[in-house]
Protein backbone atom coordinates (compact mmCIF):
# COMPACT_ATOMS: atom_id res chain seq x y z
CA UNK A 1 0.00 0.00 0.00
CA UNK A 2 2.74 2.65 0.73
CA UNK A 3 4.19 1.34 -2.17
CA UNK A 4 1.55 2.37 -4.36
CA UNK A 5 1.14 5.62 -2.55
CA UNK A 6 5.45 6.34 -3.19
CA UNK A 7 5.06 5.17 -6.65
CA UNK A 8 1.55 7.68 -7.48
CA UNK A 9 3.21 10.47 -5.83
CA UNK A 10 6.87 10.11 -7.60
CA UNK A 11 4.57 9.88 -10.92
CA UNK A 12 2.74 13.50 -9.77
CA UNK A 13 6.23 14.99 -9.28
CA UNK A 14 7.47 13.85 -12.77
CA UNK A 15 3.92 15.09 -14.22
CA UNK A 16 3.82 18.76 -12.31
CA UNK A 17 6.72 20.44 -14.35
CA UNK A 18 6.15 18.63 -17.75
CA UNK A 19 2.49 20.35 -17.51
CA UNK A 20 3.66 23.29 -16.24
CA UNK A 21 6.17 23.23 -19.15
CA UNK A 22 3.00 22.51 -21.48
CA UNK A 23 1.46 25.77 -20.28
CA UNK A 24 4.19 28.15 -22.03
CA UNK A 25 2.56 28.71 -25.19
CA UNK A 26 -0.78 29.29 -24.19
CA UNK A 27 -0.73 32.99 -23.66
CA UNK A 28 0.31 32.71 -27.30
CA UNK A 29 -2.60 30.76 -28.23
CA UNK A 30 -5.49 32.80 -26.20
CA UNK A 31 -4.08 36.42 -27.84
CA UNK A 32 -4.35 34.34 -31.48
CA UNK A 33 -7.75 32.93 -31.12
CA UNK A 34 -9.03 36.41 -29.97
CA UNK A 35 -7.98 37.98 -33.15
CA UNK A 36 -9.37 35.34 -35.03
CA UNK A 37 -12.80 35.50 -33.08
CA UNK A 38 -12.54 39.46 -33.54
CA UNK A 39 -12.05 39.35 -37.09
CA UNK A 40 -14.72 35.98 -37.67
CA UNK A 41 -17.47 37.82 -35.44
CA UNK A 42 -17.44 41.03 -37.68
CA UNK A 43 -17.48 39.01 -40.88
CA UNK A 44 -20.69 37.50 -39.22
CA UNK A 45 -22.03 41.56 -38.88
CA UNK A 46 -21.12 42.12 -42.35
CA UNK A 47 -22.85 39.89 -43.66
CA UNK A 48 -26.05 40.05 -41.56
CA UNK A 49 -25.60 43.93 -42.18
CA UNK A 50 -25.55 43.33 -45.79
CA UNK A 51 -28.73 40.73 -45.89
CA UNK A 52 -31.02 43.74 -44.27
CA UNK A 53 -30.25 46.65 -46.86
CA UNK A 54 -33.02 45.68 -48.81
CA UNK A 55 -35.29 46.86 -45.42
CA UNK A 56 -32.66 48.71 -43.38
CA UNK A 57 -34.84 51.29 -42.41
CA UNK A 58 -36.55 49.39 -40.62
CA UNK A 59 -34.14 46.62 -38.66
CA UNK A 60 -32.67 47.56 -35.18
CA UNK A 61 -28.98 48.45 -35.64
CA UNK A 62 -28.48 47.14 -31.60
CA UNK A 63 -29.41 43.69 -32.70
CA UNK A 64 -27.45 43.56 -36.23
CA UNK A 65 -24.12 44.31 -33.60
CA UNK A 66 -25.20 41.54 -31.60
CA UNK A 67 -22.21 39.45 -33.28
CA UNK A 68 -19.75 42.15 -32.79
CA UNK A 69 -20.99 42.24 -29.10
CA UNK A 70 -20.72 38.66 -28.61
CA UNK A 71 -16.99 38.60 -30.28
CA UNK A 72 -16.08 41.53 -28.62
CA UNK A 73 -16.84 39.87 -25.22
CA UNK A 74 -14.81 36.92 -26.50
CA UNK A 75 -12.14 38.65 -26.75
CA UNK A 76 -12.22 40.64 -23.13
CA UNK A 77 -12.29 37.60 -21.77
CA UNK A 78 -9.60 35.42 -23.79
CA UNK A 79 -7.25 38.50 -23.51
CA UNK A 80 -7.42 38.63 -19.44
CA UNK A 81 -7.10 34.79 -19.68
CA UNK A 82 -4.14 35.28 -21.65
CA UNK A 83 -2.47 37.58 -18.62
CA UNK A 84 -2.65 34.45 -16.66
CA UNK A 85 -2.86 31.27 -19.02
CA UNK A 86 1.31 30.84 -18.99
CA UNK A 87 1.53 31.59 -15.11
CA UNK A 88 2.60 27.52 -14.06
CA UNK A 89 5.30 28.15 -17.16
CA UNK A 90 6.62 31.10 -15.53
CA UNK A 91 6.98 30.40 -12.58
CA UNK A 92 8.80 26.52 -13.70
CA UNK A 93 11.34 28.71 -15.32
CA UNK A 94 11.60 31.37 -12.14
CA UNK A 95 12.12 27.85 -9.96
CA UNK A 96 14.51 26.43 -12.47
CA UNK A 97 16.17 29.67 -12.88
CA UNK A 98 16.33 29.79 -16.81
CA UNK A 99 14.56 31.56 -19.16
CA UNK A 100 13.16 29.12 -21.20
CA UNK A 101 12.45 25.41 -20.95
CA UNK A 102 12.23 23.53 -23.48
CA UNK A 103 13.43 24.28 -27.23
CA UNK A 104 9.78 24.21 -28.30
CA UNK A 105 8.67 26.88 -25.72
CA UNK A 106 8.92 30.83 -25.39
CA UNK A 107 11.43 32.73 -23.28
CA UNK A 108 9.75 34.66 -20.54
CA UNK A 109 12.26 37.50 -21.10
CA UNK A 110 11.67 38.33 -24.83
CA UNK A 111 8.22 36.49 -25.82
CA UNK A 112 6.25 35.46 -23.21
CA UNK A 113 6.25 38.91 -20.97
CA UNK A 114 6.14 40.82 -23.98
CA UNK A 115 3.05 39.06 -25.08
CA UNK A 116 1.53 39.64 -22.12
CA UNK A 117 2.00 43.51 -22.50
CA UNK A 118 0.66 43.27 -25.66
CA UNK A 119 -2.52 41.44 -24.28
CA UNK A 120 -3.15 44.17 -21.60
CA UNK A 121 -2.58 46.96 -24.46
CA UNK A 122 -5.23 44.79 -26.29
CA UNK A 123 -7.50 44.52 -23.84
CA UNK A 124 -7.21 48.74 -23.74
CA UNK A 125 -7.65 48.48 -27.81
CA UNK A 126 -10.81 45.89 -27.30
CA UNK A 127 -12.34 48.26 -25.44
CA UNK A 128 -12.39 51.09 -27.51
CA UNK A 129 -13.77 49.11 -29.83
CA UNK A 130 -16.92 48.21 -27.94
CA UNK A 131 -17.25 51.91 -27.26
CA UNK A 132 -16.80 52.89 -30.81
CA UNK A 133 -19.67 50.50 -31.57
CA UNK A 134 -22.11 51.41 -29.20
CA UNK A 135 -21.51 55.20 -30.53
CA UNK A 136 -21.72 53.95 -33.68
CA UNK A 137 -24.80 51.82 -33.31
CA UNK A 138 -26.40 55.54 -31.17
CA UNK A 139 -25.71 57.71 -34.40
CA UNK A 140 -27.10 54.88 -36.95
CA UNK A 141 -30.44 54.37 -34.76
CA UNK A 142 -30.50 58.02 -34.43
CA UNK A 143 -30.11 59.18 -38.11
CA UNK A 144 -33.76 58.91 -39.15
CA UNK A 145 -34.71 61.27 -36.41
CA UNK A 146 -32.65 64.09 -37.61
CA UNK A 147 -30.59 64.04 -34.40
CA UNK A 148 -27.59 62.95 -34.85
CA UNK A 149 -24.46 63.72 -33.29
CA UNK A 150 -21.17 62.29 -35.38
CA UNK A 151 -18.68 63.23 -33.16
CA UNK A 152 -18.78 61.07 -30.22
CA UNK A 153 -18.31 58.35 -33.27
CA UNK A 154 -15.43 60.92 -34.44
CA UNK A 155 -13.48 60.86 -31.76
CA UNK A 156 -13.60 57.40 -30.69
CA UNK A 157 -12.54 56.08 -34.14
CA UNK A 158 -9.65 58.33 -34.53
CA UNK A 159 -8.42 56.86 -31.06
CA UNK A 160 -8.91 53.28 -32.41
CA UNK A 161 -7.50 54.26 -35.53
CA UNK A 162 -4.18 55.70 -33.79
CA UNK A 163 -3.81 53.41 -31.91
CA UNK A 164 -3.94 50.72 -34.06
CA UNK A 165 -0.71 52.40 -36.38
CA UNK A 166 1.14 53.06 -33.23
CA UNK A 167 0.60 49.38 -32.06
CA UNK A 168 1.82 48.35 -35.66
CA UNK A 169 4.48 50.54 -36.26
CA UNK A 170 6.07 50.11 -32.44
CA UNK A 171 4.77 46.87 -30.59
CA UNK A 172 4.16 44.19 -33.05
CA UNK A 173 5.70 42.58 -36.29
CA UNK A 174 2.43 42.63 -38.32
CA UNK A 175 2.86 46.61 -38.96
CA UNK A 176 1.51 46.19 -42.14
CA UNK A 177 -1.35 44.70 -41.24
CA UNK A 178 -2.83 46.96 -37.68
CA UNK A 179 -1.16 50.38 -40.17
CA UNK A 180 -3.42 49.55 -42.91
CA UNK A 181 -6.48 49.12 -40.88
CA UNK A 182 -5.53 52.10 -38.41
CA UNK A 183 -4.79 54.29 -41.69
CA UNK A 184 -8.39 53.51 -42.96
CA UNK A 185 -9.82 54.06 -40.10
CA UNK A 186 -8.80 57.54 -39.70
CA UNK A 187 -9.40 58.00 -43.26
CA UNK A 188 -12.97 56.92 -42.95
CA UNK A 189 -13.51 58.81 -39.85
CA UNK A 190 -12.33 62.17 -41.77
CA UNK A 191 -14.99 61.00 -45.09
CA UNK A 192 -18.05 60.48 -42.37
CA UNK A 193 -17.31 63.88 -40.44
CA UNK A 194 -16.97 65.79 -43.69
CA UNK A 195 -20.02 64.06 -45.77
CA UNK A 196 -22.21 63.37 -43.09
CA UNK A 197 -24.47 66.07 -44.18
CA UNK A 198 -24.43 64.54 -48.03
CA UNK A 199 -27.14 62.92 -49.52
CA UNK A 200 -26.17 61.61 -53.00
CA UNK A 201 -25.13 58.23 -53.33
CA UNK A 202 -21.46 59.26 -54.60
CA UNK A 203 -21.00 60.74 -50.99
CA UNK A 204 -21.94 57.32 -49.62
CA UNK A 205 -19.42 55.30 -51.86
CA UNK A 206 -16.93 57.75 -50.79
CA UNK A 207 -16.72 55.66 -47.36
CA UNK A 208 -15.32 52.33 -49.50
CA UNK A 209 -12.36 53.70 -50.89
CA UNK A 210 -10.65 53.62 -47.72
CA UNK A 211 -11.74 50.32 -46.67
CA UNK A 212 -10.57 49.36 -50.42
CA UNK A 213 -7.05 50.87 -50.36
CA UNK A 214 -6.10 49.08 -46.65
CA UNK A 215 -6.92 45.78 -48.32
CA UNK A 216 -4.59 46.41 -51.40
CA UNK A 217 -1.88 47.10 -49.08
CA UNK A 218 -2.56 43.94 -47.03
CA UNK A 219 -2.95 41.98 -49.94
CA UNK A 220 0.36 42.66 -51.87
CA UNK A 221 2.15 42.15 -48.48
CA UNK A 222 0.42 38.82 -47.96
CA UNK A 223 2.06 37.75 -51.77
CA UNK A 224 5.32 39.64 -50.90
CA UNK A 225 5.61 37.31 -47.88
CA UNK A 226 4.45 34.26 -50.01
CA UNK A 227 7.73 35.36 -52.35
CA UNK A 228 9.87 35.57 -49.34
CA UNK A 229 9.22 32.52 -47.41
CA UNK A 230 7.72 30.25 -50.45
CA UNK A 231 11.06 28.06 -50.66
CA UNK A 232 10.84 27.22 -46.71
CA UNK A 233 7.27 26.43 -46.59
CA UNK A 234 5.75 23.05 -46.46
CA UNK A 235 3.00 21.83 -49.10
CA UNK A 236 0.07 22.83 -46.55
CA UNK A 237 1.44 26.14 -45.63
CA UNK A 238 1.57 26.69 -49.46
CA UNK A 239 -1.82 26.03 -49.73
CA UNK A 240 -3.29 27.57 -47.11
CA UNK A 241 -1.48 30.94 -48.60
CA UNK A 242 -2.07 30.93 -51.81
CA UNK A 243 -6.28 30.34 -50.68
CA UNK A 244 -5.60 33.15 -48.15
CA UNK A 245 -4.37 35.78 -51.06
CA UNK A 246 -7.71 34.19 -52.72
CA UNK A 247 -9.62 35.12 -49.88
CA UNK A 248 -8.20 38.46 -49.72
CA UNK A 249 -8.65 39.23 -53.63
CA UNK A 250 -12.37 38.55 -53.09
CA UNK A 251 -12.59 40.81 -50.40
CA UNK A 252 -10.79 43.81 -52.41
CA UNK A 253 -12.79 42.97 -55.04
CA UNK A 254 -16.16 42.85 -53.73
CA UNK A 255 -15.76 45.76 -51.21
CA UNK A 256 -15.00 47.80 -54.61
CA UNK A 257 -18.08 46.24 -56.58
CA UNK A 258 -19.77 47.38 -53.57
CA UNK A 259 -19.09 51.22 -53.71
CA UNK A 260 -20.16 51.00 -57.26
CA UNK A 261 -23.12 49.91 -56.72
CA UNK A 262 -23.73 52.00 -53.93
CA UNK A 263 -22.91 55.10 -56.36
CA UNK A 264 -25.00 53.78 -58.75
CA UNK A 265 -27.94 54.11 -56.05
CA UNK A 266 -28.11 50.46 -56.22
CA UNK A 267 -28.10 50.12 -52.14
CA UNK A 268 -30.69 47.89 -51.23
CA UNK A 269 -29.60 45.53 -54.22
CA UNK A 270 -25.59 45.30 -53.23
CA UNK A 271 -26.41 43.21 -50.32
CA UNK A 272 -25.29 40.15 -52.34
CA UNK A 273 -21.98 41.56 -52.68
CA UNK A 274 -21.62 42.72 -48.92
CA UNK A 275 -21.84 39.32 -47.88
CA UNK A 276 -19.53 37.55 -50.06
CA UNK A 277 -17.66 39.97 -48.30
CA UNK A 278 -18.22 39.02 -44.88
CA UNK A 279 -18.12 35.27 -45.74
CA UNK A 280 -14.31 35.96 -47.34
CA UNK A 281 -13.70 37.48 -44.27
CA UNK A 282 -14.72 34.77 -41.91
CA UNK A 283 -13.01 32.31 -44.43
CA UNK A 284 -9.84 34.47 -43.78
CA UNK A 285 -10.38 33.89 -39.82
CA UNK A 286 -10.09 30.24 -40.32
CA UNK A 287 -7.30 30.15 -42.73
CA UNK A 288 -5.11 32.17 -40.36
CA UNK A 289 -6.30 29.90 -37.32
CA UNK A 290 -4.74 26.75 -39.02
CA UNK A 291 -2.06 28.08 -40.40
CA UNK A 292 -1.00 29.64 -37.35
CA UNK A 293 -1.28 26.07 -36.18
CA UNK A 294 0.59 24.49 -39.10
CA UNK A 295 3.39 27.29 -38.53
CA UNK A 296 3.55 26.29 -35.05
CA UNK A 297 3.45 22.80 -35.07
CA UNK A 298 7.03 22.85 -36.98
CA UNK A 299 10.09 24.84 -36.59
CA UNK A 300 9.75 28.34 -36.65
CA UNK A 301 9.87 30.60 -39.24
CA UNK A 302 12.85 32.33 -38.77
CA UNK A 303 15.09 29.54 -38.15
CA UNK A 304 13.99 27.82 -41.54
CA UNK A 305 14.83 31.63 -43.05
CA UNK A 306 18.18 31.36 -41.02
CA UNK A 307 19.10 27.80 -42.36
CA UNK A 308 17.37 28.15 -45.43
CA UNK A 309 15.92 24.46 -45.65
CA UNK A 310 12.30 23.46 -46.66
CA UNK A 311 10.61 22.05 -44.20
CA UNK A 312 9.79 18.61 -44.93
CA UNK A 313 6.02 17.93 -45.57
CA UNK A 314 3.38 16.18 -42.95
CA UNK A 315 2.75 12.46 -44.08
CA UNK A 316 5.87 11.68 -45.90
CA UNK A 317 8.43 9.69 -45.15
CA UNK A 318 12.15 9.41 -45.64
CA UNK A 319 13.25 7.83 -48.46
CA UNK A 320 14.93 4.64 -47.72
CA UNK A 321 18.27 3.86 -48.31
CA UNK A 322 19.87 0.32 -49.69
CA UNK A 323 23.43 -0.49 -48.44
CA UNK A 324 24.51 -2.94 -51.18
CA UNK A 325 26.30 -5.66 -49.32
CA UNK A 326 29.67 -6.70 -50.87
CA UNK A 327 30.14 -10.18 -51.44
CA UNK A 328 33.48 -12.00 -50.82
CA UNK A 329 35.48 -13.05 -53.58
Amino acid sequence: MMDSRSDTGAARELLGPWRQEQTGNWTHWCCVLARLVFLFSHGVLVMIVSASLDHISEASWWTLFIPAWIGDALCVVLLILSWFASCPYIKLCISSRQPRMGNQNPSILTELLPGIFLAVLGLFFVIFVILGEYALCKYLMSANSGMTHVWPVAVTFVILGLLAIAYGACLTHDSVLFSCVGGSLLMTTFLLAVTRNAQSSRARAVFFFPIAVGLLFIFLAVVHRLLVLKRVLTTEERILRHVEIVTLFVMLAGTVLWAVKVSAGQVATSGGTGVAVGVAMCLFALLRGRLCFVEESGRPMAVRLLFDVEEPSVNVRPAEVQIPLQTRQ
